[in-house]
């Protein structure tokens, strides 16, 4: 009985495919390329030009309301 079993063609092992793993990967390295260099970019904003004309505390609130019943 044990011959019998050791004749037989061993089972093959399951292998996962690892394809698609890799295109899935290749396509967010190639977006995280991309989005990166955007995203780190700094915008230069000067404002020392804004001091004589910037709002002050003592300026009048503007207050504008809709009056939904008006028509």
């Amino acid at each position: 009985m044990a011959a019998f079993a050791l004749e037989r063609e061993p089972a093959g092992f399951a292998q996962i495919n690892v394809t698609p793993l890799v295109d899935v990967m290749l396509v967010l390295l190639v977006i995280f390329m991309i989005t990166v260099p955007l995203l780190t970019h700094k915008l230069a904003l000067d404002f020392s030009h804004c001091s004589a004309n910037c709002p002050t505390a003592t300026d009048p609130v503007k207050l504008i309301s809709v009056d939904p019943a008006a028509r």
